[in-house]
């Protein structure tokens, strides 16, 4: 039963949570994260890339680049919890659920 009910509750929340996930803003966000890994995880593209890795492989993430997503997933989490406060109509579990994909 402990499984059941969030499986219950998320099928219940799918129309509003899918009316809620098309707008632009995320939409967009979700977008460039994607295209972000993808310019630097695909061969012919990230072949192309300058690296300053020590191995010299432009297909993976250098030190520098791991700091930046970090602090950036840590803004975003501070932003998110804000408006979460601010915006009464929004609802806390879809807020976790989208962040933890997008990130």
């Amino acid at each position: 039963m402990a499984v059941l009910a969030p499986l219950i509750a998320l099928v219940y929340s799918v129309p509003r949570l899918s009316r809620w996930l098309a707008r632009p803003y995320y939409l967009l966000s979700a977008l460039l994260s994607a295209a972000f890994l993808l310019v630097r995880k695909l061969p012919p593209v990230c072949l192309t890339l300058p690296t300053q890795r020590e191995d010299g492989n432009p297909c993976d993430f250098d030190w520098r680049e791991v700091e930046i997503l970090m602090f950036l997933s840590a803004i975003v989490m501070m932003k998110n919890r804000r408006s979460r406060r601010a915006g009464a109509r929004q609802e806390g579990h879809l807020d976790c659920g989208v962040l933890c994909q997008l990130v």
